[in-house]
């Protein structure tokens, strides 16, 4: 240690800066592959204040308080600290928390929308999360490259019955449920990348016991929306699907999404699919999702396999691998044809994994 102490801290806050910015960058990966949002970095700073050198090193390093969690309306001295250390020049990514954004959406405290309008913070806003409805994000919609939205997708009977049958008389309009949920991403996010849409208290959250059964219902916004994202590379949905809905007069540009991820039971029309083919990489797609009209027309869906070792402890394959055409192929669901560039099908052993790749066959038993 007498020879660390000997280093300026000068110098030691350039080897944490490049070893910290490595590590964040990593994290980060490993939060977009699983979902799991709980930035564990965050708690990084604490650690740092056992001495002085240390304190001073992890106060002078803004990006250990760019990353803001607002989660309380007394939390306005608390976000002033945070924006003073985070200096003037390092991105920053924003979350107005659950009790902010779940109960009353539409009522995140003036204060905090008013310092991120201030030009001085505005512009270097990255990450925003936010629940819908809040109008959090309409000063963002220049400068943001991520994107990280809430839906409570709770209904009761009568309101679903009701859109059911308004879906039954106009199968090409814009499913008007979810019209009041896209008013805020209706503007051109210009340099949006990453996008991710989440509906809480969704009529299925137990979908494992639920798997056999047909798809559910789910909010299914229109795929036009991306045509305001022309940068929008990652596209995560969570408990909600898209929708193609054609419109002559206005067609739908070519889009850049080049990973789609889907987390639901849920319908999809196969033109989605299709629209995107043209840059779409990477497919996910954890759960049965049903393609086109009917039930039984939909990606084929396997269970990792598992086998017990000679103890007789169970095990799941780290992969499970499309071997072609199935023995009995009176049991074979059929395959969709998905004309994309894809590189990876999708394996995640804490899902279901579906065989989409080029090698699909489209059949009708």
């Amino acid at each position: 240690m007498a020879a660390f102490d000997e280093i300026p801290d000068e110098v030691v806050l350039l080897i944490l800066s490049a070893v910290f910015a490595s590590f964040r960058t990593e994290y980060l990966d490993i939060v977009a592959d699983t979902g799991w949002d709980r930035r564990a970095y965050k708690y990084i700073p604490p650690l740092t204040h056992v001495c002085r050198r240390w304190r001073t090193i992890s106060l002078n390093y803004p990006f250990f308080w760019n990353d803001i969690e607002v989660v309380s309306v007394h939390s306005e001295a608390t976000l002033e600290t945070l924006l003073e250390r985070a200096g003037e020049f390092v991105p920053l990514n924003v979350r107005a928390y659950s009790n902010l954004t779940r109960s009353k959406p539409i009522f995140l405290p003036t204060w905090l929308q008013g310092i991120f309008r201030e030009d001085r913070y505005r512009e270097r806003v990255r990450s925003w999360d936010f629940g819908f409805g809040s109008g959090s994000s309409s000063s963002f919609d220049g400068v943001l490259r991520e994107l990280d939205v809430r839906v409570d997708g709770e209904r009761d009977e009568a309101e679903r019955d009701e859109a059911d049958s308004d879906e039954a008389e106009s199968d090409g309009a814009d499913c008007a449920d979810t019209d009041r949920y896209t008013l805020e991403l209706r503007k051109p996010w210009s340099q949006l990348e990453y996008l991710r849409i989440e509906f809480e208290k969704s009529p299925l959250y137990h979908w494992r016991s639920n798997i056999f059964r047909g798809p559910e219902w789910y909010p299914e916004f229109p795929l036009r929306l991306l045509a305001h994202m022309p940068n929008l590379v990652r596209l995560d949905l969570i408990l909600c699907s898209l929708k193609f809905v054609d419109d002559v007069k206005t067609p739908l540009p070519p889009l850049n999404v080049k990973e789609l991820s889907i987390r639901a039971n849920t319908r999809m029309e196969m033109k989605v699919l299709e629209t995107m083919s043209g840059s779409l990489e990477s497919l996910e797609l954890c759960g049965p999702v049903y393609l086109g009209a009917l039930p039984d027309y939909r990606v084929d869906i396997q269970y990792p396999d598992y086998y017990e070792d000679e103890e007789g402890n169970g095990e799941h394959d780290e992969e499970v691998e499309d071997e072609g055409d199935d023995e009995d192929e009176g049991n074979t669901r059929p395959q969709p044809v998905i004309d994309a560039p894809l590189y990876s099908a999708v394996q995640r052993p804490n899902y279901l994994a579906c065989n989409v790749s080029e090698r699909s066959t489209a059949s009708r038993r």
